[in-house]
Formats: structure tokens, C-alpha cells, sequence
């Protein structure tokens, strides 16, 4: 199946929703849709994805659940709590979960290469302009269904340090990330990614901005458009250091994707379970 997708701006309006709501976009036969942008994985998609794999490396994107030391953002240490709700991840698995092509955007190595320094704790923020330089930089080019990966380098910061080294970076609720602007929700829809994910924290950077002044971390941009309106998975605190050293000796920042969270009926968050191959 492939769809023709109205851009961000062409979205029909949905009643009490904002601009750029894509509910009912997916729906077929008269019936509600549930897997969002994931549909965007289509068996020709992913059948596509699969002519990346050259050397046949693969390379794992999760960090150990136990890197996190002292969580702050909102986040527990490793636990276990059920809760019945009527949908959730398990919907992924009746549809194979996640596989495509993945993209990565090393800004990380972007940033040292052009003198650009930046704290994984500040709120330092990139843009949609910012990414498509450093794909051009990379000699990447995006596809509708691709799924979206940034490094900012944070994981691999935060895995060096201590506890009590960990809760003073983190107790300032500051991160880089994506700018959280209706701009960027625009530009991720135009792009028709199936999914987005990061090394960072919560992927877009904190704490949210209006009209340059710091608004609470409940109030995040870019979860609201792409979790609630477009049905966009967002994946946090990837490995993505391994991923970003094969990809410069194959001079390829393109890959095979694969992502099975766990299948918990009623579950809302999962380890990626992610695997790229090369």
C-alpha cells in the first residue's frame, strides 16, 4: 500500500485539535486507525530497506537499562508495574513491530568537525535547517518511511559518569535536542518519517520554549504533535556511538532498522529492543 499524504499545512481540520492533526488519516474501511505513522511501513518499504544491508554488521542501539544511575526528567530506575489499558505497544507486534530504513544524522560528529560546542546538559537546540545541513554535509537524502535518527552524543557522556556526577548534570532539567516548535513538527510530517529517535532525552530539547521563556517539561512540543497527533513513535537515549563509527568507515549513513519493543499487552513505553544493520 502507498499513501499520498496532504502536507502539515494541507491536514484536515479536526474539531478542538490544532493545525497539523492527523487523525483519520490513516483510517481505511471505516475503521479507526492505530498505528499512526507506522503505516507508512508498507511490505514495499520495507522490502525497499532491506537492499541497505552490504557488509552484513549489526549493531546493537541500546543502552544498558541500568546506565541510568540517578533518573531524572520524570524517569525511575528499572521497575515493574502493570496496568491494563485498552491499546498500546502490543498493537506494534501484530504488525511485525518496526523494521525500515534507518537514518542517521550524526550531528554529534558534525558539530566537532565544524568547532560547534555544546553541552548534552544545556538546552542547545538544532533545526530542521540545522538537520538537512548535515545530511547534505553527509551526503544523505531522506525517503518517505525512513526512520529518523539523531546523535547528539549524550548517551555516551552520561555513561562515564557516576551517580552522583549523573544527578548533578541531570537536576538542572536541561538537554539538547530538537528545537520543540510547530516548525519542526511541520518539517518531521513533510518528510513522512515513520518514527524518530535520538540519544538524547525525550528527543526534542528541554525545557520547551514560547516566545523565549522556559515553560514547564510537561508542556513538550514536539511529544504533543507526534505521540497524540500524528502517531509518530519517539525513541530515547539510544547507543548510537558504534552505529556512528560504522557509518563513517562505510562512508553510508543508511541501514537496515529493525525495533521490537517488549510485548506487554497494554504497555505505553518499551525498551527499543533496535538493531541497525549494515
Amino acid at each position: 500500500m502507498s499513501f499520498q499524504l496532504p502536507t502539515f499545512d494541507e491536514l484536515p481540520p479536526v474539531e478542538g485539535m490544532p493545525q497539523g492533526c492527523a487523525w483519520g488519516i490513516f483510517d481505511k474501511d471505516g475503521r479507526n486507525d492505530i498505528f499512526g505513522t507506522l503505516n507508512l511501513l508498507t511490505p514495499e518499504v520495507v522490502k525497499a530497506a532491506t537492499a541497505e544491508v552490504r557488509k552484513g554488521i549489526s549493531v546493537s542501539l541500546n543502552w544498558s537499562l541500568e546506565s541510568i544511575k540517578n533518573p531524572e526528567f520524570f524517569r525511575k530506575s528499572l521497575s515493574h508495574k502493570v496496568m491494563k489499558l485498552e491499546d498500546g505497544e502490543t498493537e506494534w507486534h501484530d504488525r511485525g513491530c518496526i523494521v525500515g530504513r534507518g537514518v542517521l544524522i550524526d550531528y554529534k560528529s558534525y558539530a566537532d568537525h565544524k568547532g560547534i560546542q555544546y553541552s548534552p546538559f544545556s538546552s542547545h537546540r538544532i533545526t530542521p535547517s540545522d538537520i538537512e545541513t548535515v545530511a547534505a554535509y553527509q551526503g544523505t537524502k531522506f525517503q518517505p518511511g525512513d526512520i529518523l535518527i539523531i546523535r547528539f552524543g549524550v548517551t555516551e557522556v552520561l555513561g562515564k559518569l557516576n551517580a552522583e556526577e549523573q544527578a548533578a548534570a541531570m537536576s538542572t532539567h536541561h538537554a539538547c535536542g530538537l528545537e520543540g516548535t510547530e516548525e519542526m513538527a511541520r518539517w518531521i510530517w513533510n518528510n513522512h518519517f515513520a518514527a524518530v529517535a535520538s540519544d538524547n532525552v525525550a528527543v526534542e530539547a528541554m525545557p520547551p520554549m514560547l516566545d523565549g521563556k522556559e515553560q514547564p517539561l510537561t508542556q513538550l512540543v514536539l511529544h504533543q504533535w507526534c505521540l497524540s497527533l500524528f502517531g509518530l513513535p519517539l525513541g530515547e537515549l539510544w547507543y548510537l556511538k558504534e552505529l556512528a563509527e560504522k557509518c563513517r568507515d562505510e562512508r553510508k549513513w543508511t541501514f537496515l532498522l529493525t525495533s521490537a519493543p517488549l510485548n506487554v499487552p497494554g504497555a505505553v513505553g518499551s525498551p527499543a529492543n533496535a538493531l541497525a544493520i549494515i
